[in-house]
């Protein structure tokens, strides 16, 4: 058994990485590693969170690089074409365990960029940029919430959650060239220090995830252990469907009663 799917926070949506402990900003690019080889030298020995060599056929995977070429992140997405929804399967940011500041990583805003890519993969399949995967605890789903605006979902998993279309579209402006437009005129008027909370949107610290509400509508394919090196099993029910029923009714996923729920797995 591998490691959750998902560990990473995202502590600010940017379209560039920042030198943890600076004001330093650095450009960045993704690539696509599609050698088996090469990603063989990511490994959960030196700090990759898992073998990416052994993920399975089916994932593509990304690299977030800067201008240096130096990988920074890697995501690995999957196509499912049962929740019209990019699936995260795994996703890591590059160890620094030479950190002058005792930080976890060497750079900010490398979850944010990495859901970015996850997103722009969902619009080019066709799925208006939804997004779905499963974190390792109801902290990191708090976190998705409050910086992402993700979902609490449930399906899948406990800790499953969704990104809707309607959200990347809004990630993705604060991401890409967009993004960085908005973000050099602000440092025109604004230390760089002060953009690291400007996106970042206010939540209730005694919140509360509710428990998914109905263990009896669970689909078969729920599971609690995530293993990422297991075959994909594409999510039982249509996601933008279903996030599109649950915003016409103005309710949250978990809200649905048992017969909406039943229905939407039907169809």
């Amino acid at each position: 058994m591998g490691n959750p799917a998902l560990t990473l926070r995202v502590d600010e949506l940017s379209p560039c990485l920042r030198l943890t402990g600076s004001d330093s900003i650095h450009y960045i690019h993704f690539k696509r590693f599609a050698d088996k080889e090469l990603l063989s030298g990511f490994n959960e020995s030196n700090g990759w969170l898992v073998d990416w060599a052994r993920l399975p056929e089916e994932v593509e995977v990304y690299a977030l690089c800067t201008d240096d070429e130096e990988v920074q992140g890697l995501i690995g997405v999957y196509q499912d074409r049962t929740a019209h929804a990019a699936y995260v399967q795994c996703m890591a940011a590059a160890p620094y365990p030479d950190s002058p500041y005792h930080y976890e990583f060497k750079y900010a805003g490398i979850g944010g960029l990495l859901f970015s890519r996850a997103i722009r993969k969902s619009l080019e399949w066709g799925y208006g940029g939804t997004v779905h995967g499963i974190a390792v605890d109801n902290q990191l789903i708090l976190n998705y919430g409050e910086i992402l605006q993700a979902d609490y979902l449930g399906l899948l998993h406990q800790n499953h959650f969704l990104i809707t279309e309607d959200r990347a579209e809004e990630i993705l402006e604060l991401c890409t060239a967009q993004g960085l437009i908005s973000l050099l005129l602000d440092t025109m008027f604004l230390p760089v220090r002060a953009l690291r909370h400007r996106y970042r949107p206010a939540m209730p610290e005694d919140l509360i995830l509710p428990k998914y509400y109905v263990d009896e509508t669970l689909p078969d394919g729920y599971t609690e252990d995530v293993d990422p090196y297991a075959p994909v099993r594409p999510s039982p029910v249509n996601l933008r469907v279903l996030a599109r029923f649950a915003k016409k009714r103005k309710k949250d996923f978990f809200c649905l009663d048992k017969e909406e729920i039943r229905l939407q797995i039907a169809e």
